[in-house]
């Protein structure tokens, strides 16, 4: 199993996932070009370059045919492998995916706006501070979650950030990507994310076998918001 992570995370933000997968899969926790360890010093971040790093990483390792799981960006990514590489992948799981179906819209500009005043408040910020802060944001978050979190935004704001977001193009034709899905395909939303459940009931028969299941009490965060909630979607799709 693959775990994407989204827009300034880290691989290692699925580490308490993982912890419960980890039995049952082999977990791949790969940092996203300008991400993590990473280093960005490529200007093309497109969301179709950077799911054509996880193909290749798929094909270095021999991976037969796993699973990918992605919040937010990485559940962009997962979709865009599941349309054009349908025979390297067997489920996907997506957490909060960012779809914008507009990308002039509003919610577009405020993203936007939003990403880039968390890049210079973080890069200010030590890692224990980011910490701090996270705890005080988000106090029924699991200390892991706060620590791999304070951990990615630094990694993220010391590695050429502008960089990464000013190139990091988005516009994708979805409508013209999700029909092009055959894979078993989970898409898990909540109350309060970015994904909203009128776009999502409106989309979810676009793709060729999926389910849609809605987790309350969350943000856009779901799994670090609600766990236990999170977890039991993802292992009761997983067991079908």
């Amino acid at each position: 199993m693959i775990l994407l992570h989204g827009f300034t995370d880290n691989g290692l933000c699925w580490a308490r996932v993982a912890s419960m997968l980890e039995n049952d899969f082999d977990i791949i926790m790969p940092d996203i070009r300008g991400h993590g360890k990473s280093i960005a010093k490529e200007i093309d971040f497109s969301l179709e370059t950077i799911s054509e790093d996880i193909v290749k990483l798929i094909n270095s390792l021999l991976l037969e045919k796993p699973i990918l799981m992605g919040h937010s960006m990485g559940g962009q990514i997962a979709t865009l492998i599941a349309a054009s590489h349908p025979e390297l992948i067997s489920k996907i799981i997506l957490e909060d995916p960012a779809y914008i179906f507009n990308n002039k819209s509003f919610k577009a500009r405020f993203l936007v706006m939003i990403f880039k005043f968390m890049i210079k408040r973080n890069r200010k910020k030590t890692e224990e501070k980011l910490r701090k802060s996270s705890k005080r944001m988000n106090p029924k978050w699991d200390d892991m979650d706060n620590d791999t979190w304070a951990a990615g935004q630094k990694e993220y704001s010391l590695n050429d950030p502008i960089t990464t977001f000013e190139n990091l193009k988005i516009s994708v034709d979805w409508h013209e990507t999700f029909p092009k899905i055959n894979s078993p395909t989970l898409i898990i939303i909540s109350t309060k994310g970015i994904l909203r459940e009128k776009d999502a009931n409106s989309i979810i028969s676009e793709f060729g076998d999926a389910k849609l299941a809605i987790v309350q009490k969350a943000g856009h965060n779901i799994r670090r918001d609600n766990f236990e909630a999170f977890m039991a979607q993802v292992k009761s799709f997983l067991e079908v």
